[in-house]
């Protein structure tokens, strides 16, 4: 795996510059029920933010310019990319649903996550149908909600 993308979605801690934790324990997907949930906390650096820039290509200035944010939203820091956010999202599927992928998902972005910020990311079983596995997703700063949504999960 990519270095940063370790990096990024909290794969290999010991060199990372992030608060990480991840609370969940490995099971066999028949042991599933709904109301099962997994949550992880982290925070984004500067340096993470302009690393998944110069991967993605999305140099907007508002997540990689923190004078521009203050400036032209009245915000105190850079704005963490929302597909960073969702990457994070699909660490924690990918570390607690070994063997599966991500079939479908719907996301609604709230208010912006800023760099340095800790966010608090849950995914929670809402439904399990055959081989699919529907959660719904919440991201929060403190009790702020940040990015909101649901994804379908299917099992290899």
């Amino acid at each position: 795996m990519n270095r940063i993308f370790a990096r990024i979605l909290g794969v290999h801690t010991s060199q990372s510059s992030f608060i990480q934790s991840l609370t969940f324990n490995r099971f066999v997907h028949n042991d599933l029920k709904v109301g099962d949930e997994i949550s992880g906390k982290r925070v984004f650096t500067g340096e993470e933010v302009l690393n998944f820039a110069n991967l993605s290509g999305d140099h907007n200035p508002v997540h990689c310019e923190s004078e521009y944010a203050r400036s032209k939203f009245k915000l105190s820091n850079c704005v963490v990319h929302g597909a960073l956010l969702n990457g994070y999202v699909a660490g924690l599927v990918g570390s607690r649903f070994p063997g599966t992928f991500l079939f479908k998902q719907q996301l609604e972005f709230h208010k912006p996550l800023l760099v340095d910020q800790l966010v608090e990311a849950s995914l929670k079983v809402s439904s399990i149908k055959r081989s699919f596995i529907f959660c719904d997703i919440n991201c929060a700063v403190n009790d702020d909600v940040v990015m909101r949504g649901q994804v379908i999960i299917k099992q290899g």
